[in-house]
C-alpha cells in the first residue's frame, strides 16, 4: 500500500493537471454554450494546484512505479519553469480573447453556416 502512496505523491502534480483538464472536459460540454471564459479561470486553478503541489513536493526524493519516476529538486525545477509558463499563456489568452472579443469556435461554425444558406438561391 506504501508503494502506491509513493507513486502517487511522484505524480501528484501531473496527476492534478490530468484532472483539471477531465474536468475543463467536462465543463465545456455543459451550458452555456455562448459563453466559455470560465475555463480559462478553472485552467489556471488547476495549474495553481499544480504548482502549489510542486512547491510542498520541494526537497523529497521520491522515487516510484520500480525506478521509472524519480522526483528530485531538478524535476521539481522544471515543473515549476513549465507551470509558471503555463500559467502565463493561460492569463494572455484570456485576456487577448476578452479584449479582440473573439466569438467561440461554435458560433463562428453556425454563423459560416448561416452565410452560406443565405448566399443559396
Amino acid at each position: 500500500m506504501t508503494d502506491v502512496l509513493a507513486g502517487l505523491v511522484a505524480i501528484a502534480p501531473a496527476l492534478v493537471l490530468t484532472l483539471t483538464g477531465f474536468a475543463l472536459m467536462a465543463l465545456d460540454l455543459l451550458p452555456p454554450r455562448g459563453r466559455r471564459e470560465h475555463l480559462g479561470f478553472v485552467g489556471l486553478a488547476g495549474v495553481v494546484a499544480a504548482l502549489v503541489t510542486t512547491v510542498l513536493l520541494w526537497g523529497s526524493d521520491v522515487s516510484a512505479f520500480r525506478g521509472m519516476v524519480v522526483l528530485d529538486n531538478f524535476a521539481l525545477f522544471f515543473n515549476l519553469v513549465i507551470g509558471y509558463a503555463t500559467g502565463l499563456v493561460l492569463l494572455l489568452s484570456m485576456d487577448y480573447l476578452r479584449r479582440c472579443r473573439c466569438p467561440s469556435t461554435c458560433s463562428r461554425a453556425s454563423s459560416a453556416r448561416a452565410s452560406r444558406r443565405a448566399r443559396r438561391p
